[in-house]
């Protein structure tokens, strides 16, 4: 059952759960799953809003607040 075929590893979950244990073994994926699970509700969810405007631009948002004008700049 290893090497399983990635184009139908989808449509058999069953599988790739069983390949893991296998693999690795019950207690190493149940303590995997549980530290990925407690990980996941300590995350932080960012919001558009507080990305920085060089953030934003690079992933194609448009700046929270438009650049100061040229006559607003003192030199």
């Amino acid at each position: 059952m290893t090497n399983l075929d990635p184009r139908v590893a989808h449509l058999r979950p069953h599988l790739l759960i069983e390949e893991l244990l296998i693999r690795h073994g019950a207690w190493s994926v149940l303590r995997a799953l549980a530290t990925a699970m407690l990980r996941g509700r300590r995350r932080k969810r960012l919001e558009a809003a507080d990305l920085s405007n060089h953030l934003r631009h690079d992933v194609g948002l448009p700046p929270s607040h438009p650049p100061p004008a040229l006559r607003d700049l003192h030199f």
